[in-house]
């Protein structure tokens, strides 16, 4: 059974205690102890092969941050319609031969799609949508094409998930990979 979490919080906000929900049939997260060392080695790994780190593609941010390394996250957060799709096509332009992962809970995978082959191909989103809704084949084509030839290595994830599910769902995409 899934909690309310509306009630939770409303619970919370009312100063009730609330009980700890049965998490026995929870998936197993992985937990792993790692000497600090171990981050010495990683952080050397890294510095001595920039070339595995996402860049964001903005020539300023990318000197200041450095990049991104493997297991490193960034979180772009905004309103809906804001610009985040947007920011994740110059990442993508930027690294284009690297695995991308796209958590974004407030839009289904599909309109990340179609937003990111109307930037792409510079169509109005209505008219996409006319175009397939027509059984235009060169349209169909160009959004199959968008999301098998041009971001082949695009993972979205659409679903609300806390940083537990978040890393167990990159876990699974990387053996899948």
């Amino acid at each position: 059974m899934t909690p309310n979490y509306t009630e939770r919080w409303d619970a919370l906000g009312r100063g009730e205690t609330i009980p700890t929900p049965d998490v026995s049939n929870a998936l197993k997260v992985r937990t792993h102890y790692n000497p600090l060392a171990q981050a010495a080695d990683e952080f050397i790994h890294w510095a001595q092969h920039p070339d595995e780190r996402i860049y964001l593609g903005f020539k300023d941010l990318d000197e200041e941050m450095r990049g991104i390394a493997p297991s490193e996250m960034c979180l772009i957060n905004g309103y809906s319609h804001s610009g985040k799709t947007m920011f994740l096509l110059q990442i993508l332009v930027a690294n284009a031969d690297k695995p991308v992962v796209y958590f974004c809970p407030d839009e289904p995978r599909t309109l990340t799609l179609i937003k990111l082959t109307c930037l792409m191909h510079g169509i109005p989103a209505d008219i996409l949508e006319a175009q397939v809704s027509n059984n235009d084949k060169k349209a169909i084509d160009l959004l199959r094409d968008t999301a098998n030839q041009s971001f082949p290595n695009l993972a979205v994830f659409d679903q609300m998930m806390t940083l537990n599910e978040m890393e167990n769902a990159l876990g699974r995409y990387r053996d899948w990979e």
